[in-house]
């Protein structure tokens, strides 16, 4: 108010001077940003709008090696976030870059965002050009609600074990279209698009003949997870491994399994719809699934209360539901598909 009345008894050849010293000012010190009121963000629309992209830095022309495309760009207000996404993509551009430099003619980038309810996927994709085409991918999903990376476990707690264990039974029925895929880990690159969480693999990763991007995508309403109270306890097994037991009907009842007990063989029964899943023998470390070849686990069923117990691998290795133990008791996974999984154009979608 004061500044106000003081400009206007001023003759007009001091206020126009006056009046650009305050501008310049105010331009070289900025109203500082305020951290609380724009951290953390809850909108996926309010992180997507902070999300930019911007040109590719070119290369010297005395390496020879032109790179064009874009990179994304953070700016969601969010000092922390943006932060970490920076340092994270500059990380992504800058590896890809010196593993390629040598040999690469050119290589271009694109980034693409997606929403998917809470979630906000960043899928920045690397292509090197020379004799042949390299291409590689990395993404990054962000939680709105916490404004935070996550990563696939944080998504599913089994969710690495349950995408193996999809893609090995594709690899099994047609080993000759795959190269020698030994699983992701939880690092692997991984985001939303709707109800698909898709998995991406860089050249040659999956596919000894694809030169680009090859997607897995699963369905996320067909992944189930429960935690559940059961009775458990550890054993030594063999070369000294410290063994989970988990009582078997606890988990098997809870998805809808029977429990059979023969006791003139000593023998167990699970069986779905009244079709035979699996059978297991108390004391002999051989565990059959649906008929077929016996497997081996770290120790045999065994007996304990009038109960039958095995290892905590027969979940994930016998019948397919992955599964780990943590104070809140057991939790366990599966896929849940209406249908087998197929293979079209380099697309694998269940």
């Amino acid at each position: 108010m004061k500044i106000s009345t003081k400009i206007k008894n001023l003759p007009i050849k001091y206020v126009l001077p006056l009046l650009l010293a305050v501008v310049l000012f105010a331009a070289a010190f900025p109203a500082p940003v305020s951290l609380s009121a724009a951290a953390p963000t809850s909108s996926a629309t309010a992180i997507l709008a902070g999300l930019d992209t911007q040109d590719a830095p070119q290369r010297p022309a005395t390496i020879g090696l032109r790179i064009t495309g874009q990179i994304p760009t953070a700016n969601t207000g969010n000092s922390r976030l943006d932060n970490e996404l920076r340092e994270r993509w500059d990380a992504q551009k800058n590896a890809f870059v010196q593993n390629h430099m040598a040999g690469a003619l050119s290589i271009d980038s694109d980034v693409e965002y997606f929403i998917s309810g809470r979630y906000v996927s960043v899928v920045f994709t690397k292509v090197a050009s020379s004799v042949s085409t390299t291409a590689a991918v990395s993404t990054t999903v962000i939680d709105a609600s916490s404004a935070s990376i996550i990563t696939l476990p944080d998504f599913n707690t089994n969710i690495v074990q349950l995408i193996n264990n999809r893609i090995n039974k594709e690899v099994a029925a047609r080993p000759h279209n795959f190269s020698n895929f030994s699983g992701i880990d939880s690092s692997h690159p991984f985001y939303l698009d709707g109800d698909r969480l898709v998995i991406p693999f860089g050249s040659a990763e999956l596919i000894p003949t694809e030169r680009g991007i090859h997607d897995i995508s699963f369905s996320i309403s067909n992944i189930e997870e429960e935690t559940f109270s059961s009775n458990h306890f550890r054993v030594l097994g063999p070369n000294q491994y410290n063994t989970i037991m988990v009582r078997v009907a606890d988990v098997m009842q809870r998805f809808g399994y029977d429990i059979e007990w023969d006791n003139d063989t000593r023998t167990v029964e699970v069986l779905m719809d009244g079709r035979l899943v699996s059978t297991l023998a108390i004391g002999e470390n051989s565990y059959q699934y649906r008929g077929g070849r016996a497997r081996e686990l770290e120790v045999a069923p065994m007996l304990f209360s009038n109960l039958t117990y095995v290892p905590l691998s027969f979940f994930n290795e016998v019948v397919g539901m992955p599964a780990t133990v943590n104070p809140d008791g057991v939790i366990v996974s599966r896929y849940r598909s209406a249908s087998s999984a197929y293979m079209t154009s380099g697309f694998l979608a269940e």
